[in-house]
């Protein structure tokens, strides 16, 4: 599970069938995403593989401060991915271990880039609006990089809200993040994106 998750740092929208849609497609999903200087939210995070095997579950609840600050809290098994404004830090309770990353280096061209980075889309991903129902809107983004460790992402909203998120990645593997009880622009203490290892884990800087 760790190595997964941190995959999406450094590296379904299944039920929805798409049609693509020739718009400013770009402005469009950097509309919705600048809503979200401040979030709250519950997520559940699956795995599925390439014949679609669900392979692991995961939920937890996640904290974003734009730019550059986030918190992605996971239960069960407990994980912690916390950026700061300048390194990411990743925590494993089980393996009693914590990985420091530089955050610029570890967003690049991620997925996790467009929830807290705010920098407009374009610059790290081609965006295509697709239609996806009614009262929904979604994009595919294809990155730009070509050391991406994904090759896509679908985004939907509903209600103005980022609802679904999925991400392909080059092993044919899914990952599905849905998001729950959103909330835009509540007050999140300074606190919640510092943080300190405990005594006695070990601290991995990424790099060395």
């Amino acid at each position: 599970m760790m190595l997964h998750i941190a995959r999406l740092f450094v590296a379904g929208l299944l039920s929805l069938s798409f049609t693509p849609v020739l718009a400013d497609a770009g402005d469009r999903l950097d509309g919705y995403l600048a809503g979200l200087d401040t979030v709250a939210s519950r997520f559940e995070q699956r795995l599925f593989d390439e014949s679609r095997k669900l392979l692991e579950r995961a939920r937890g609840t996640v904290l974003i401060d734009r730019p550059g600050r986030f918190r992605f809290d996971y239960a069960d098994p407990p994980q912690l991915i916390v950026g700061d404004g300048a390194r990411v830090w990743i925590y494993d309770p089980e393996l009693a271990q914590v990985t420091v990353l530089d955050l610029d280096a570890a967003l690049g061209s991620t997925p996790a880039v467009l929830l807290t980075s705010g920098r407009p889309v374009a610059e790290g991903f081609r965006v295509e609006a697709l239609e996806a129902g009614a009262n929904v809107d979604a994009f595919a983004l294809e990155p730009k990089a070509e050391d991406a460790s994904f090759t896509s992402i679908r985004l939907a909203f509903a209600g103005g809200e980022l609802r679904r998120m999925e991400l392909l990645d080059q092993f044919g593997q899914t990952t599905l993040l849905t998001f729950h009880d959103i909330q835009r622009q509540p007050e999140i203490p300074p606190a919640a994106f510092t943080f300190t290892p405990p005594a006695g884990v070990d601290v991995v800087e990424a790099g060395e």
